[in-house]
């Protein structure tokens, strides 16, 4: 038992990256067909705790099949712990999730190098506001579904960044991408 995590450290980053991506889309292909009463939560919690390390650059997490994941704090706080160099984080849900905002910052604040982040489904205004204050080198975000998310939320990330267009060529702006679906036409 103690041989294993020599072995997986030894595994280079991009191949622990493809290893916890498509084992977690195994996983919650799985976790579907259960339904409410799942080990999800701790399967993937598991996975994280064996193949994600600070040398990881990418990261593919979909969260649990239900309303309300127990193991959602821990899971958060192992990619806080070990996610040091993610440079594209994706946190997804097939139907809406609620996060804390404050176990979300703390993912933020240990990820210094993101530059993109994808939170469909799940994202807030809050955590627009903490993605803004928190995320300087992020170049693009996409919050798809999110329901959540209101105008309020958009005008506090950008009075934290500037938004361009995606032809815009300044290499000095940051460009995001947020994308919420068809919108509302005026009356």
């Amino acid at each position: 038992m103690k041989l294993r995590p020599f072995f997986i450290e030894q595994l280079p980053s991009s191949l622990r990256s493809t290893l916890l991506e498509e084992t977690a889309g195994f996983l919650v292909q799985k976790s579907l067909v259960a339904g409410v009463d799942c080990d999800y939560g701790k399967s993937i919690l598991h996975l994280l705790s064996l193949l994600l390390s600070p040398d990881v650059k990418k990261l593919k997490v979909t969260l649990c099949c239900y309303y309300g994941c127990r193991d959602l704090e821990s899971v958060l706080c192992c990619i806080k712990k070990n996610g040091v160099s993610l440079e594209h984080l994706e946190l997804a849900r097939s139907s809406l999730l609620r996060m804390d905002p404050l176990q979300f910052k703390n993912v933020l604040t240990s990820a210094t190098r993101l530059h993109s982040l994808v939170v469909r489904n799940i994202c807030s205004d809050a955590m627009l506001k903490l993605i803004g204050a928190h995320s300087p080198t992020l170049q693009i975000l996409i919050i798809a579904n999110s329901k959540q998310v209101t105008d309020l939320g958009v005008e506090s990330l950008c009075c934290r960044i500037t938004v361009c267009d995606r032809g815009d060529e300044d290499a000095n702006q940051v460009t995001y991408y947020i994308v919420q679906g068809v919108p509302k036409e005026d009356d």
